[in-house]
């Protein structure tokens, strides 16, 4: 607006605009920026909502792992405490003196019984993998040898069917490599047993080859070739999904779940390697397994593999005193009538206050001690055990011997300060090899190695000057190890403390100190996690077992 004077008149001037255009563009900014803060709002509620509900989702996923892995340990424990007591009393019975016709039904019973457990065992190694619940180790060990045990223990399975079962070990296949023996054992069994399910007449063989150009770490490769009734190319794959096997219907003749190849690849991708096949029907199969398997530093090359162990009738007599702990009168009169054809005087005990009241009196030589028993159960038995035994040089050797099979149960056992242990079911061997270090009356001799040493003389080539100068490695690196253990753990540093039980558990493995190994291995897991006080609480359970096996390397 201007303002003019005209005389003595003021004239006011102006200009009129018409902004409706622009008011009713404002007042679209403002309705769009309203409806930009609702659409806002409404996304961050969404938002909000669908976080919650995967929060929620993942508790519910958490929850079914946890009660999965629940049901499978009270499964594991449920159905292996019964299969414990028909397999040992089936045992028992076929050693007693039978006519032809009981034994060959006690031996249909004793064959139905063991494919039982193998279904178990199938089962249960599934749903671990399927988990993420079973690890694979890094240990040093002979592959050739283990060839060599598994090929000797189906053997007599592929005799009986008339069946060449051969090994061959490549030249230049090293010996000693790192890697998971017991997996590595568990494929090719499963391999070779499935070759000579499926082979009516031929051959079944092993082959070891080394497909590198060589270096620090060997591409391995494991074939199974068989001359049975091979498999359709459509079917290659199939027979790695579960319950899947090669015959289908309800025409098939061989047994089994489906599940034992589905295993075998699961194991091998575990182990980053795989699993190959080629088959057609008529011609045979090979499976090939490949891993990739670091040197070890004592590898070299090996002869073809392997020694029977010696049979269970051949084995010379603990006289050991051995408690028996367990809440199942079944499972103690199968222990006490096993432990007796081994030489052993047995006191029994129904549950883990008895337990720790026969472990105070004292006159024993090693307990058998049930995990899941009433009253007071073995973890906290074997606790009280130890406790009662602090500032003593006293160590009463504890074995667990449980239905409990997952993952984890081991170190419980071990960090409750137990010496070893052993799943039911088990079979009169597996009890003797759990209870002969601790035997009486058959001490190692200041020249002679000592047991857990032995393996190590084996490994090289009975040099027993070689091994003496390993076990004289042996005790400076471990007492080195556990004082860095003890600083670390007094510094409160898991990092430090996770080191050092590394190194330990990897001397232990090499010289067969396999308790001291577990140990080891239980305080390096907790130290990588953090958890100082289960570091703490193993310690105790690894000294014991330095302070009882020291003084033998010593002197060996």
């Amino acid at each position: 607006m201007a303002e003019v004077w005209l005389g003595r008149r003021r004239i006011f001037t102006g200009v009129v605009r018409d902004i409706t255009g622009r008011k009713h563009a404002e007042e679209g900014l403002r309705q769009g920026e309203a409806r930009v803060r609702l659409l806002n709002e409404t996304l961050e509620r969404r938002v909000a909502d669908r976080t919650a509900e995967l929060a929620r989702a993942k508790e519910v996923a958490e929850a079914a792992t946890r009660a999965k892995g629940d049901f499978l340990a009270n499964m594991s424990h449920e159905i292996r405490t019964p299969m414990h007591g028909i397999i040992g009393m089936i045992g028992l019975l076929l050693e007693t003196p039978l006519d032809a016709a009981q034994h060959d039904y006690a031996t249909t019973i004793a064959h139905g019984a063991d494919a039982l457990l193998t279904v178990i065992n199938d089962i249960l190694d599934l749903s671990k993998i399927e988990a993420g619940k079973l690890a694979v180790e890094a240990v040093e060990f002979d592959l050739p040898r283990l060839i060599g045990e598994v090929a000797d223990l189906l053997a007599p399975g592929a005799q009986r069917k008339g069946l060449r079962l051969d090994r061959r070990v490549g030249p230049g296949f090293p010996a000693r490599l790192v890697g998971d023996p017991t997996r590595i054992c568990q494929v090719l069994t499963n391999l070779v047993g499935n070759a000579v399910k499926f082979t009516d007449r031929g051959s079944v063989a092993i082959e070891a080859r080394r497909r590198d150009p060589g270096g620090p770490v060997a591409t391995v490769e494991l074939a199974v070739r068989d001359t049975g009734i091979g498999i359709p190319a459509d079917r290659h794959e199939a027979i790695f999904e579960n319950f899947t096997q090669a015959e289908g219907g309800a025409s098939r003749r061989h047994g089994g779940t489906g599940l034992d190849l589905t295993i075998c690849r699961r194991l091998a991708a575990l182990m980053g390697g795989r699993i190959d096949l080629e088959s057609a029907p008529g011609v045979g199969s090979t499976f090939r397994l490949t891993l990739a398997l670091p040197l070890a530093s004592t590898s070299t090359a090996p002869g073809p593999g392997g020694e029977p162990r010696a049979p269970a009738d051949a084995l010379v007599p603990l006289g050991l005193r051995v408690l028996v702990a367990d809440d199942q009168e079944v499972n103690r009169e199968v222990a006490a009538r096993i432990l007796e054809r081994l030489g052993c005087t047995v006191e029994v005990a129904a549950d883990g206050r008895e337990a720790v009241e026969a472990a105070l009196r004292g006159g024993l030589d090693v307990v058998l001690m049930d995990v899941q028993m009433p009253v007071i159960d073995g973890l906290t038995a074997t606790v009280a055990v130890r406790r009662s035994e602090a500032g003593t040089s006293r160590r009463l050797p504890i074995l667990a011997l449980t239905a409990h099979a997952m993952d984890g149960d081991r170190d419980r056992c071990i960090a409750a300060g137990m010496d070893g242990y052993l799943t039911k079911p088990f079979k009169r061997r597996d009890l003797y090899d759990a209870l002969a270090p601790f035997a009486r009356g058959r001490p190692a001799a200041a020249d002679e190695p000592p047991e857990g040493l032995e393996a190590l003389v084996a490994t090289l080539g009975g040099d027993e000057a070689a091994a003496r100068e390993v076990a004289r490695c042996f005790l400076d690196d471990a007492d080195r190890a556990l004082a860095a253990l003890d600083a670390a753990l007094a510094g409160r540093d898991p990092a430090a403390v996770a080191r050092a039980a590394h190194a330990l558990k990897g001397i232990s493995r090499t010289v067969g100190a396999t308790t001291m190994a577990a140990s080891s291995h239980l305080i390096e897991s907790a130290g990588r996690a953090g958890d100082l006080d289960v570091a703490r609480a193993a310690l105790p359970a690894l000294r014991g077992e330095w302070g009882r096996l020291r003084p033998r390397v010593a002197a060996f």
